[in-house]
């Protein structure tokens, strides 16, 4: 497996029961009515499992050694991916935490040294996402309370599709595109490289709809073509009877 292809599967959204969520802020409205602003994680086992998933469970190790002193107390995490036979490892750093200190630190490590392979980087871009929130206990609702120690219940909210795993490419897609590219004379393989692909059926949905939006401009732009060729045909066999 290349360094394209792995980074590829390496940084797709996790399912929604990967995700962790946590109450960043919470209250209560002037009508009593409760709100709370949570923020999306993953924990080190969604970590190893992609790791496990995409690489396989002999092609990557982590390693940690301790952050220097004049940095803090804490510690550095590597995670190394075999790549054509050679190690690369990415490493970045977490001090320890308020609560067990050591594991938190470490946890927090390797959660770091996992976005420098693009393992949950989508995560960064989230925004602060509006729960559901209730004051009456209900399946399905996480029990929390406000500063001022008032009972509340809080669901996760849903995510824009951008935020969720990519769907493969649907069989009419894989039709379409093999249809396009005779039509049009195109080899696949610029765009399965530009993907990080070896085949076809490896694309995701999304990927396929883009290179058919692209087929279809080159379509439409050798039609354009061929129109303009053939109007200065007939434009010069004009003139030729003309004389």
């Amino acid at each position: 497996m290349n360094l394209k292809k792995i980074q590829r599967e390496l940084k797709q959204p996790f399912t929604l029961s990967d995700l962790e969520w946590r109450v960043q802020s919470n209250g209560m409205s002037k009508d009593g009515k409760p709100w709370a602003m949570v923020l999306a994680y993953i924990d080190n086992r969604a970590i190893m499992n992609r790791l496990d998933e995409v690489v396989g469970v002999g092609a990557w190790r982590n390693e940690y050694v301790p952050l220097p002193n004049s940095v803090g107390d804490g510690a550095l995490c590597g995670i190394s991916i075999k790549i054509d036979g050679e190690w690369v490892t990415k490493y970045d750093g977490s001090d320890n935490t308020a609560v067990e200190s050591t594991k938190g630190g470490l946890s927090g490590a390797m959660k770091r040294a996992a976005v420098m392979w693009g393992i949950g980087r989508y995560l960064y871009d989230f925004d602060t996402f509006w729960a559901d929130c209730i004051t009456e206990k209900k399946d399905g609702y996480t029990k929390a309370y406000t500063k001022d120690k008032k009972v509340f219940y809080w669901k996760a909210p849903s995510l824009p599709k951008k935020y969720l795993p990519q769907k493969d490419i649907l069989p009419s897609q894989r039709e379409t595109i093999h249809t396009m590219l005779e039509q049009t004379d195109t080899k696949i393989d610029d765009y399965l490289n530009f993907y990080g692909v070896d085949r076809l059926v490896d694309l995701y949905e999304d990927e396929a709809a883009k290179i058919i939006n692209s087929l279809l401009r080159k379509l439409s732009q050798q039609k354009a073509e061929e129109e303009d060729a053939k109007k200065l045909e007939d434009k010069k066999g004009k003139a030729k009877n003309e004389k």
